[in-house]
This record gives C-alpha cells, sequence and structure tokens, in this order.
C-alpha cells in the first residue's frame, strides 16, 4: 500500500497530511518554535516510521531560510537512508487559477505570481484583484480580497501526481542568502 506524507512548512503551523489511496488518515500540525526546529528531524522519522511511510510530498518554495534548511536536509537525509520517493513543489503551483498566490516575503514586499513570473512587489503598489495567500500578516482591504490558503487533498493529490520523484530536494528562498566566510 502506498502510504505518502504531504508536508506544507508555510502555513502559520507546519501541517503534515498523510494519505494512504488517496484517503487523508491523519492530519498533525507542529508550532514552529525552536524546540521543533531542534527535533523535526526526529519527528519526520518517527512518522515515517509510524505510518510506514514510502513517499514524501513537499511545498519547498518560497519560504524563510532556517525552516526550509531543515525541513529539506531531513528529508533528504531520509530519501539516501531509506528507500522513499520524494517530490516537491512551489507553493504558487497549489492555487486554483482564480485566484493569484501571494505570500509576504518581508515587511516591506509581498511575493506574487504575475503574468508567470514570480515576483516582488512592494506593498503599497499591490494592484486591485483575488489574492490567496499562506502567511498570515495580509488582512482584507477595500477592493482588495484576500482568501487564506487551506490544504485541499483533491488539489494536492492532483498537483503532487503529475510531478517526476526527485533524487534531492532543494529548497528556494524568499531572496538568495548571502552568507559569508570569515577571512583567515
Amino acid at each position: 500500500m502506498k502510504t505518502i506524507l504531504y508536508i506544507n512548512p508555510l502555513s502559520t503551523e507546519i501541517t503534515f497530511l498523510i494519505f494512504q489511496n488517496d484517503t487523508t488518515i491523519i492530519k498533525k500540525t507542529l508550532l514552529k518554535n525552536l524546540e521543533t526546529a531542534t527535533s523535526f528531524p526526529v519527528l519526520l522519522v518517527d512518522t515515517v516510521n509510524q505510518y510506514e511511510v514510502n513517499e514524501i510530498w513537499c511545498i519547498t518554495w518560497p519560504g524563510p531560510f532556517t525552516l526550509m534548511r531543515i525541513v529539506t536536509l531531513s528529508i533528504n537525509a531520509l530519501r539516501y537512508s531509506r528507500d522513499i520517493e520524494i517530490k516537491s513543489c512551489h507553493f504558487f503551483d497549489l492555487i486554483t487559477e482564480n485566484f493569484i498566490p501571494i505570500i509576504e516575503a518581508n515587511p516591506k514586499e509581498y511575493l506574487i505570481k504575475k503574468n508567470d513570473a514570480v515576483v516582488l512587489i512592494p506593498k503599497d503598489s499591490l494592484e486591485k484583484w483575488n489574492y490567496q495567500w499562506i502567511i498570515s500578516g495580509i488582512f482584507s482591504t477595500e477592493d482588495i480580497k484576500y482568501i487564506q490558503y487551506k490544504e485541499d487533498k483533491n488539489n494536492i493529490i492532483s498537483v503532487f501526481s503529475s510531478i517526476p520523484c526527485e533524487i534531492r530536494m532543494s529548497p528556494i528562498y524568499f531572496k538568495t542568502p548571502h552568507i559569508t566566510c570569515p577571512k583567515h
């Protein structure tokens, strides 16, 4: 029997859904805090063992640097140590065509999909439209409609079923991290 673990690390809490034969058998959420960050790899292994997961699906873009590193490194370690298939997608791939996907990238900008491109838009330049968002901090304003993203099992299965398996999952961040090494 195929058991799939779907992970959404972008919501206000990390969401785990486990599917067997297209039926959701469990939904778990984890708080985003220091304890979860340090225990996530162990929680992931325990979940995979408990439900005999043989495929992992994860939203890997866009997200905060440290969170995405922890999630993708944990999934990749499982992929290399066990016979588990992995797939990833962009959050925007899960949004239906009636809405423009939007994420608050930082205090001054939104990340949206516009004309098939992902762009950063200053908050004061946002056009009037129907948006679907995932991270809190965006509120309805006059003539702009925001609808919070909710996990839709059928949509998740449809999107991920069309994605090929990967050898290694790579996170993509809001903006490329600027990491410097000390000079010797």
